[in-house]
């Protein structure tokens, strides 16, 4: 794939996550269908397993050999730069939803293209977690800076 000379930031709810065994994870047995139906898929016999396709093809899909993403269309998770530049993993891998049954998980991403990766300003990534009842929202902001 070529360089991306333009920083890009993608961010929203990608209502989906990514494969590794540091990301959250969910008990799918404890959610409601309709979560199940556009976060998981559902494989013999029956059993559902987290759908990592969408975000696994921008970020790459992580390899457990080597420890990193592979492949993927050319953009890095925020929160996984977040990681590698020394934010505990409790912060990095928060998940961003406020009222999922069975563990919630992070479906709320930042991106950043080849160009930006090496902007992020380290220690700048917040997942912000409501204080106030009932939540303002079901997703939770995530938030970081760039020196640009």
């Amino acid at each position: 794939m070529g360089e991306h000379p333009v920083p890009v930031i993608l961010g929203g709810d990608l209502n989906g996550t990514a494969s590794g065994p540091h990301l959250p994870h969910c008990d799918w047995t404890q959610q409601q269908y309709v979560a199940r139906s556009h976060r998981a898929v559902q494989g013999p016999p029956g059993v559902w397993t987290t759908d990592t396709a969408a975000v696994d093809h921008l970020i790459g899909r992580w390899d457990p050999a080597r420890g990193e993403r592979v492949d993927g269309a050319g953009f890095f998770a925020v929160n996984e730069l977040a990681w590698q530049s020394g934010t505990p993993s409790q912060e990095a891998f928060r998940r961003t939803v406020n009222s999922d049954r069975g563990g919630g998980l992070l479906v709320d991403w930042l991106l950043a293209n080849r160009a930006l990766r090496d902007r992020y300003v380290p220690g700048t990534y917040l997942v912000h977690v409501p204080q106030t009842q009932p939540h303002p929202s079901d997703h939770r902001l995530v938030t970081a800076s760039f020196a640009l």
